[in-house]
This record gives structure tokens, C-alpha cells and sequence, in this order.
């Protein structure tokens, strides 16, 4: 079963065959006994093995650590985390009296957490919030607070291929801090669709073909990521209003009125 695990890729569609187990678990678990592809799908991003990641293998050899991640998900309830942190995601389960702290969190938020390693026969290794600290989690940077705000940003392109979950490619702005964690803003036009619905296709075709030409131009130099593809050496500066209206929204947006509010620079690096 664990071949047949590493053997899929995002977005097969498969047929499982198992037992829901019956442990007191925030998220479902199933006890899996066969996996049949029925569907691979055709545009695959890199797929990084859990136990190959560097961080990873870290981990393995640390009863405690305290890392500078981002939330990769988090439930109103505070029953559920996953953090991020270069492409790995890391499920950690969150202690009764650290609920409180999880549940205002938003996706994309950068965090420093403390997480203590914890085994179980027959079991992945997981992790949990330390139970020795009051709030082991120090929220550093909320995504929610950049909303409605109009800024400038600078940073590189990705795209997100058209798969079962978007019916068209998208593309987006890839911004790294000094720590290495990066937020992806993808684009929208700042024209209400009720009022103006021409121009709201026309902005948003023409920052999809901007975006469209220059990829396909500089193709060679993009790199596969976990779920997007990302190109370093197409640089690109955008003037918009940021957007953030739900917790578990996958990324924020930036709003654009005109699309010579976006400027692309190729560069060598």
C-alpha cells in the first residue's frame, strides 16, 4: 500500500477499498487495504516524497521543535491545523487548551509554532502542539489584515494549470520573504460584473494573455512546485487592491483596475 501511495500523483482519481477507523479524530481515517487508479491526470506538478523532504528527515531525529511556517489550513473550531513550509505540508494535531489559539487563524498566515513529535504503533509519524506551552503558537504576520488595502508588490509568475479543481489556468504573483515562506496573489479585475460586464471579461482576458505570452515565451526556465509551476526569472510588479474574505481561501488576491497596472521584467538568475 505504501508503493501504491507514492506511486499517485494530484488529482488521480482512484477507488480505495478500507475501514473507517473508529479512533476520536478531528478528520475521518480510513485504514486503507487496496488502491486502484482508474484515471491518471495528465498535468502533473513535481510530487515531493513526505520522507525524501530535507525538512522532513529533520524532524524525524526532533522530539520538540518551534518553526517559522505558514498555515496551510485551519478549522473555525481549532480542532484542525496543517502548516507549510518549503512545500512540505505537516498535519499537527492541536491540544484541547490550544484550540482557542488555532481557530482565528487564516490560510496563508505566518506563524512561529512549537510541535512535539509523537509516535503510534503502526502509524506515519505525527506531531502536535506542545502541550508544555500556554499558546504555542505566535502569530507573526495575518493575511486577513493586508484585506482591502491598496498596495504595489513585486515578486515572480506561477501558474496553476487547469485541472478538475479550476477550469482554466491561473496565474499568480509568487512573493518569498527572507525566511523562505512564500504567498502566491493571483489576479482579478477590480471591475464589479454586474455593472460592467464587458469590461470585466475584457481585464481579465487581457491579463490572462499578458500572463499567457510570457510563460510560453520563457517556458525552459519554469520549475514544477507541489501543485503550480513557477518561473524565478519572469519578475513582475503589480499596483491593486488586496483581497482576503475567508479563512480557508486558497490564496489572496490582488485586484487590478488596468492591465498597464501590471509590468513584467525578464531577468537572468
Amino acid at each position: 500500500i505504501k508503493n501504491d501511495l507514492d506511486g499517485l500523483n494530484r488529482h488521480d482519481l482512484i477507488r480505495i477499498r478500507g475501514h473507517v477507523l473508529s479512533a476520536p479524530t478531528p478528520i475521518i481515517h480510513i485504514l486503507v487495504e487496496h488502491i486502484e487508479v482508474l484515471k491518471r491526470h495528465a498535468n502533473v506538478a513535481k510530487k515531493e516524497i513526505q520522507d525524501s523532504h530535507e525538512l522532513y528527515k529533520k524532524l524525524k531525529n526532533l522530539t520538540q521543535a518551534e518553526l517559522f511556517v505558514k498555515v496551510h489550513t485551519a478549522s473555525e473550531n481549532g480542532e484542525i491545523l496543517a502548516i507549510e513550509k518549503d512545500e512540505l505540508i505537516i498535519p499537527v494535531k492541536v491540544q484541547g487548551h490550544h484550540k482557542r489559539f488555532v481557530k482565528n487563524l487564516f490560510r496563508n498566515d505566518k506563524i512561529l509554532i512549537n510541535i512535539v513529535q509523537f509516535k503510534k504503533s503502526n502509524a506515519p509519524l505525527h506531531f502536535m502542539t506542545n502541550p508544555d506551552f500556554k499558546n504555542p503558537i505566535k502569530v507573526i504576520d495575518r493575511m486577513v489584515n493586508c484585506h482591502g488595502k491598496s498596495k504595489e508588490l513585486a515578486g515572480s509568475l506561477v501558474l496553476f494549470k487547469q485541472s478538475p479543481q479550476i477550469n482554466r489556468d491561473v496565474y499568480a504573483m509568487r512573493i518569498e520573504d527572507p525566511h523562505g515562506i512564500k504567498r502566491n496573489f493571483t489576479f482579478f479585475p477590480n471591475v464589479d460584473f454586474e455593472e460592467s460586464p464587458e469590461q470585466f471579461i475584457d481585464l481579465f482576458n487581457s491579463i490572462s494573455t499578458k500572463f499567457k505570452k510570457v510563460w510560453n515565451e520563457h517556458m525552459f526556465s519554469s520549475e514544477e512546485d507541489r501543485n503550480h509551476y513557477h518561473n524565478k526569472n519572469i519578475k513582475i510588479r503589480a499596483k491593486g487592491m488586496l483581497n482576503v474574505v475567508s479563512q480557508n481561501q486558497a490564496n489572496p488576491q490582488i485586484y487590478v483596475k488596468d492591465i498597464e497596472d501590471i509590468t513584467i521584467e525578464i531577468t537572468d538568475e
